[in-house]
């Protein structure tokens, strides 16, 4: 075979897969980086996914909610849809007679901006400041509770707009609703009770909030 041909060959032969240049380039600490990254993208995807599965898990959910507000019997009025606890404890519960509520414990940190906001009767937007414009007809209320005095907001509430993907997880819907801190006492952490109707449009009443909170340990007179 002549040296030409022997040229010919070398030319003809496919080339061999190299790594990529910009590895290299990156160096070591970056292809490290990169590795991470791809890990806690995994890492995300799939907590994210064990949340929400167990997030509508009642039997999981129900403890969680007992110690965030004590309560002697799970109430039979009550199925509880949806709870998360990442920082901020949530659980949004379905009232078979008529009502969708949403009870949250926050940070203490975070409770004199909680109560300036979400108790305000000037404060119009969404749950912790998402949306805007969700919240009308705003009224300062006092609701009496097992020998206490409840402060809170009434109001009309829209229903805020999910972020994609946002599917997964019940909203409480839109229509009459209250809002009141219901903090056990000796409790440092805020927590608050938003009630809303999603059957009629007349107002919740004193009597309705308080006979939602009948099962929970909100005072001492019970």
């Amino acid at each position: 075979m002549s040296e030409s041909q022997w040229g010919d060959e070398g030319q003809n032969a496919p080339a061999k897969k190299k790594v990529p240049t910009w590895v290299w380039a990156c160096g070591g600490g970056c292809l490290v980086a990169l590795i991470l990254g791809i890990i806690a993208v995994v890492f995300v995807v799939k907590f994210g996914t064990k949340m929400v599965q167990e997030g509508k898990d009642p039997e999981l959910q129900w403890p969680k909610l007992a110690q965030v507000l004590p309560f002697d019997a799970r109430p039979p009025e009550l199925s509880l849809e949806f709870g998360m606890s990442i920082g901020m404890e949530v659980f949004v519960l379905k009232d078979s007679r008529g009502f969708m509520a949403i009870l949250y414990r926050v940070p203490e940190k975070s409770a004199e901006d909680v109560r300036h906001q979400m108790l305000d009767e000037n404060f119009k937007g969404g749950p912790f400041g998402m949306g805007s414009g969700n919240r009308t007809a705003l009224k300062a209320v006092t609701i009496h509770v097992q020998g206490r005095d409840l402060k809170g907001v009434r109001f009309h509430q829209q229903s805020p707009s999910k972020p994609k993907g946002g599917d997964e997880t019940p909203d409480a819907g839109s229509g009459p609703a209250v809002m009141l801190e219901v903090t056990p006492e000796g409790e440092t952490r805020p927590v608050l009770l938003q009630l809303v109707r999603t059957s009629g449009t007349d107002p919740i009443s004193d009597e309705e909030v308080q006979t939602f909170l009948k099962p929970f340990h909100v005072g001492s007179e019970r």
